[in-house]
């Protein structure tokens, strides 16, 4: 026992010493001694040491304000825009037949047992009132009478509208039209304490521009991405009136009827699409241009309908070969060709005929049958226009009143409902070969359009199984409608086996489908 007291004494000792010999050196060279432990530290040690935090950020802040000038724009900017921006909820009432084909073995089995069918932005869910709810999609406030501009495939089918404000606020809303050949739809809401944004000029809009996206991606309120302006003048879709941007600011399902926004805060685009291999987004998304939504907008408010021009003249939607160029005497193979034109049209009036080529209308320089359309639709009706085309060699000028289109020709350039015309067996239409190997498809029926809540002019084949060793098993799921492989129509299940055993081996694959409610791009193959 002594022996063990006189050790531990020292050792105290020892560390007295120690303890001197530190406070008698730091005095020694001008330094300040602190008496105590410090965080629990003990004398020996171990958690008695100081550290210092440092004060400022040793790069120089002069050299970043344009970086930090630009933060705060972007911050205000958000601020300014997303009062603007709302949250849909929409909601459908089945009928007694519907909800018996809820509980139909076959459409339990291919599309999901109990669900209230896709929706935009993540499944919907069905319940024994036979109410099926869909998910969110995004909408933008554009006057103070409460308007709000979204796509058309986020409300079509569908009874009822909830909006939900940035603050919270929830408003049943009514709809006031649609118009499925640009993919928009109005809503309108009663309350007036809201804050609508102002439209750009998307003529204006050029590549390489700075936007911000506002939507609801999966649910995800007032979301805000950033990125630039890819490209203009996109179309996807061969009957498609809208002239896409292509954006790498982040779409993803439920931004459909978004916001794109310039660096002045003003609308230039309504989000409605993206291009993926995923199903979510890729850097490749598209919207339409905010001067298309404007005239949407103003037709369904005062006429209650989309007034548009009528020429009256069908087109061939093939491209021409060099020979027939050659053989036609024309200048490029840039333009429309006439295939008909319709007894008394504005078309017939001005003296056009089958084979007359097309390449200025109103002014306006003509690539493509797509911007044919798209210039005629814009046309004020009882407007003469003139229209340059070339006939055996020479270039000719005719004027056109345009008249207004009538529904029946609106509704004749939608895609078709359902497949039509195959004649074949949907019971066996898997095909045996290349990417689209082991894809089952059946033609999209107009119950298996309503079972999947789609818009009025969605047509395609419907795919109903995908092996687990198709190469389109990542992509590709049951309840997905197949619109366009590589930019052909699909209409039916004979154009799928068509299309799909025409596939080139080794080479990517475009397929346009219609998943929860919302288009998108899926590429297959290497």
């Amino acid at each position: 026992m002594k022996r063990f007291f006189g050790l531990f004494l020292f050792l105290l000792l020892l560390a007295g010493a120690l303890v001197g010999l530190n406070v008698w050196n730091t005095l020694r060279t001008g330094g300040t001694v602190q008496i105590g432990l410090r965080n629990g530290g003990s004398l020996f040690g171990g958690g008695g040491g100081t550290y210092t935090l440092a004060q400022s950020p040793t790069l120089d802040l002069k050299s970043t304000d344009a970086l930090a000038a630009m933060s705060r724009q972007r911050i205000a900017l958000a601020k300014a825009v997303v009062p603007s921006v709302v949250s849909i909820t929409t909601t459908r009432s089945l009928p007694p037949q519907q909800r018996q084909m809820l509980n139909d073995p076959v459409f339990r089995h291919f599309f999901g047992g109990g669900r209230g069918g896709p929706g935009n932005g993540g499944g919907g869910n069905g319940d024994e009132s036979g109410v099926a709810q869909r998910a969110l999609g995004s909408g933008v406030i554009v006057t103070k009478e409460g308007h709000i501009v979204t796509n058309n495939h986020v409300v079509e089918n569908m009874d009822q509208f909830e909006i939900e404000l940035s603050d919270g606020r929830r408003e049943k809303a009514k709809l006031i039209g649609t118009d499925p050949a640009t993919d928009l739809a109005v809503l309108q809401i009663e309350n007036k304490d809201i804050a609508p944004i102002s439209f750009g000029d998307s003529d204006k809009v050029e590549v390489g521009e700075t936007v911000l996206a506002v939507g609801n991606p999966y649910g995800l309120e007032e979301t805000v991405t950033q990125g630039i302006i890819s490209a203009k003048g996109r179309s996807i879709g061969a009957e498609s009136l809208n002239e896409f941007f292509q954006t790498d600011a982040a779409i993803n399902p439920g931004n459909s009827g978004g916001a794109l926004i310039n660096v002045a805060g003003e609308l230039i685009g309504i989000n409605a699409a993206i291009y993926s291999q995923s199903g979510g987004f890729q850097g490749v998304g598209f919207a339409i241009p905010a001067n298309v939504a404007r005239r949407v907008l103003d037709s369904l408010v005062k006429n209650g309908r989309v007034v548009r021009g009528f020429l009256g003249v069908t087109l061939r939607t093939t491209p021409l070969s060099q020979a027939a160029v050659k053989q036609m005497k024309l200048p490029s193979e840039l333009g429309a060709l006439i295939e008909g034109v319709a007894n008394g049209s504005p078309a017939d009036k001005a003296g056009l005929k089958a084979g007359d080529f097309i390449q200025k209308f109103n002014s306006r320089v003509i690539k493509t049958v797509a911007d044919l359309r798209r210039a005629v639709a814009e046309v004020a009706v009882n407007t003469s226009v003139p229209i340059e085309y070339v006939r055996d060699g020479r270039t000719e000028t005719a004027n056109a009143e345009i008249v207004e289109q009538s529904r029946s020709a609106q509704a004749s350039n939608q895609p078709r409902q359902g497949g039509g015309g195959s004649g074949g067996d949907n019971d066996n239409n898997a095909v045996g070969n290349g990417v689209l190997a082991g894809v089952e498809v059946t033609d999209l029926t107009p119950a298996l359009s309503r079972r999947l809540a789609l818009p009025g002019n969605v047509g395609g084949v419907v795919v109903t199984g995908v092996s687990q060793d198709s190469p389109a098993s990542d992509d590709l799921q049951p309840g997905d409608v197949i619109e366009e492989i590589n930019r052909q129509e699909i209409r039916s299940t004979a154009d799928f086996r068509r299309a799909a055993s025409a596939l080139p081996a080794g080479r990517r694959v475009t397929v346009s489908i219609i998943r929860e409610r919302a288009r998108s791009f899926v590429v297959l193959g290497p």
